[in-house]
């Protein structure tokens, strides 16, 4: 029944008895209506609530620092936040400053002034986490409530400017020409009886959880897993020097130190100019020229490279790899 009918054709009038009678008509022909074979079932749509990321227990305890704890040195707190992030709060927060502050001439790489944008403390957190504990992005999602594909693309982004604008400038050998600052790096040393050492290297192994299976043979060494090898010099206040790209995990040793510039500029004689002194058995004193790293056996026999005795004495003093 069309609701051209319900009008009156001599009055002009409309019908409302015949109208309500075509609706129910209508109402019942569809209620009764039997199921097609292919029709799917209709589904309510869900509506999924979005929390706030600033009402996460990250967001409260180590952006807004309410009491101040986890920035003061002589509170457990402090030490407990450098656990988790290995930076302390206010280098991270430093970090975060750093970022927001950059312009597009200077490689501004995020954007956070939308009303809608995520905490970049949050980002920066979350990527720390990720890159120290081998978080997943799930796992920084659930404790920051922010997208995995949010995180994802901060992270690279994150990642790659870190390692093309700050590593360089807190990892680096000290200055060839600067006698002072190489005295100054190598203190430790002279003091246990090692004038001349510049620092400590050794490969360190990163584990790989997922590798391509074409991958797994040539990226498991001796610690009998696939990894990733990095190469670090480090002085003997840990403060890293140097530091490799990333090899396979069957990778030797003596390959990579090749490919090590720091280990590189030490052999190469950049370093002569610095001098010492040695003292002989006999009591006399030799001035030396050049500097010298530690290592383990394993190594070239270069004579920048100070390998462990095969031969160690019975003191304990004159076994310099138990320092």
């Amino acid at each position: 029944m069309d609701v051209l009918e319900c009008f009156n054709a001599f009055t002009g009038e409309f019908d409302s008895d015949a109208m309500a009678k075509h609706l129910l008509h209508s109402h019942d022909a569809v209620k009764d209506k039997p199921v097609q074979p292919n029709m799917k079932p209709y589904r309510r749509r869900r509506v999924y609530t979005r929390k706030d990321p600033r009402t996460c227990s990250w967001y409260v305890d180590y952006v807004l620092n309410a009491d101040g704890t986890w920035n003061d040195p002589s509170h457990r707190n402090f030490k407990l936040f450098k656990n988790r992030f290995v930076l302390s709060r206010d280098a991270i927060m430093e970090l975060v400053a750093t970022i927001r502050a950059l312009t597009v001439a200077d490689g501004k790489f995020w954007d956070d002034t939308h009303p809608q944008s995520k905490p970049l403390e949050l980002l920066v957190l979350g990527s720390i986490r990720m890159l120290t504990r081998n978080w997943t992005l799930d796992c920084v999602r659930e404790a920051t409530y922010i997208s995995s594909s949010t995180i994802a693309v901060f992270f690279k982004k994150f990642v790659h400017w870190y390692r093309t604008v700050i590593f360089p400038k807190v990892v680096a050998m000290p200055d060839p020409t600067d006698a002072e600052a190489i005295r100054q790096n190598g203190a430790e040393y002279a003091i246990s009886g090692f004038p001349g050492c510049i620092g400590s290297l050794d490969v360190v192994h990163v584990r790989q959880w997922n590798i391509s299976a074409n991958l797994r043979q040539n990226a498991t060494g001796k610690e009998k897993y696939p990894s990733r090898a990095y190469q670090v010099m480090v002085n003997h206040r840990k403060v890293v020097l140097n530091c490799t790209p990333g090899f396979a995990g069957a990778t030797n040793d003596k390959t990579i130190i090749r490919f090590d510039k720091g280990a590189m500029k030490v052999r190469n004689g950049e370093y002569n100019s610095y001098s010492f002194n040695i003292h002989r058995a006999d009591g006399s004193i030799e001035p030396m020229h050049g500097c010298y790293h530690i290592n383990d056996n394993g190594y070239h026999k270069w004579g920048t490279a100070m390998e462990p005795t095969k031969n160690p004495v019975d003191d304990k003093d004159g076994r310099w790899s138990e320092m």
